[in-house]
């Protein structure tokens, strides 16, 4: 075969695929490029969802903190209306004209009529602090003790009915840190949560406790009581975001309201 032959041969057979450099050099740019919108693109999707989630925290701290400012307003509220009926009672004791059992009696009851939020009221004296009569009412039930002290606790039941029987002062240690407390420090508390018997019954509640202070000395305390329940259904009733909850933890780090109704008066983790 002649090198003729063989040149000719050659120019028409097939090539071979190739790129040419600029070729090469724009298929690389290509890649580069869609890689860099690629990265681009996560980066992007990646702030966004930053930025949604940092909006959702503001918008969750907010919600939290008007829930918060609500719960606070009705609680200061009951609390305000106890204040003033311990006022009453101690102002109208130094003046001299100290109600009647009966009188302070109806006094304590309204109370717990007036707030949907008790479930009980009370107005606790001290041993003849009231009129030094107790001797005379020993054994009266249910307004009276064995004692006769004047502590009757007005409570509401379920059926709505409002009930009297004498104030429980219990032998456990810290049970009766609603009425000791206000007692020693002469100021209104919000109590821890705790269990007490309510209508022949343990109930977990709250207090708000205003003592009664009269010329210097320390008459007794009314207290307005909230069933942790009843904490709970404030809770449910104030707005949070989608399946966000609400819980009250008390300075002691209990629950005083929980979802789940198990976890009331226990130790918040």
């Amino acid at each position: 075969m002649t090198k003729q032959a063989t040149a000719r041969d050659a120019q028409h057979s097939p090539r071979r695929f190739s790129l040419s450099l600029s070729a090469r050099i724009c298929l690389t740019a290509t890649v580069l490029v869609v890689a860099g919108m690629g990265v681009t693109s996560a980066f992007i999707a990646v702030k966004n969802s930053e930025s949604a989630e940092e909006s959702a925290m503001r918008e969750a701290r907010t919600l939290t903190l008007e829930a918060s400012a609500l719960l606070k307003s009705r609680i200061a509220a009951n609390l305000s209306t106890v204040q003033s009926v311990a006022g009453s009672l101690a102002a109208v004791q130094a003046g001299g004209q100290a109600l009647t059992r009966e009188q302070v009696g109806h006094v304590v009851r309204a109370t717990l009529a007036g707030s949907e939020d008790f479930i009980g009221s009370s107005a606790t004296y001290e041993p003849d602090a009231l009129d030094g009569r107790d001797a005379e009412f020993a054994g009266q039930q249910p307004l009276y003790d064995a004692t006769g002290r004047y502590m009757p606790y007005w409570t509401r039941g379920a059926d709505g009915k409002i009930g009297v029987e004498p104030m429980v002062f219990q032998a456990t240690q810290g049970g009766n840190d609603w009425y000791d407390i206000p007692k020693a420090s002469g100021r209104a508390l919000f109590t821890e949560p705790f269990s007490f018997p309510v209508n022949g019954k343990e109930v977990l509640i709250a207090s708000v406790v205003a003592p009664i202070v009269g010329n210097g000395q320390f008459k007794g305390a009314v207290t307005g009581d909230f069933q942790l329940t009843t904490l709970g259904m404030m809770l449910r009733e104030m707005h949070v975001m989608d399946e966000g909850t609400l819980a009250l933890i008390s300075n002691r780090g209990m629950y005083a309201s929980n979802k789940n109704h198990a976890l009331n008066g226990k130790k918040a983790n």
